[in-house]
């Protein structure tokens, strides 16, 4: 499992070099951790681009909301769901918490 920043500008090229060279078989995002707002469009693409990349490859995800940990609630982590998973239904996406 590689594990990358979503908003990190070079959180893809992470991504596929965990593919690629270390083996890595699954993508695993961890929303809180890496300062994600699911308030904020621009954090979301941010996610998308990496929920993409994981897609063209074939790779399952591991999503880590934390949701609490930036007072998110319920609508909030309903719409974000709805943003990043409605386009993406094919992908498939294990909620740990």
């Amino acid at each position: 499992c590689v594990s990358v920043p979503p908003r990190a500008p070079w959180a893809v090229e992470e991504l596929e070099y965990g593919v690629d060279v270390l083996g890595a078989r699954a993508l695993k995002l961890h929303l809180a951790s890496g300062g994600v707002d699911l308030r904020e469009p621009e954090h979301l693409q941010a996610v998308a681009r990496c929920l993409d990349a994981a897609r063209a490859r074939g790779l399952p995800v591991l999503l880590h909301l934390d949701p609490q940990l930036r007072g998110h609630v319920a609508a909030d982590v309903g719409a974000a769901l709805e943003t990043l998973l409605g386009p993406r239904d094919d992908l498939t996406v294990v909620i740990a918490h």
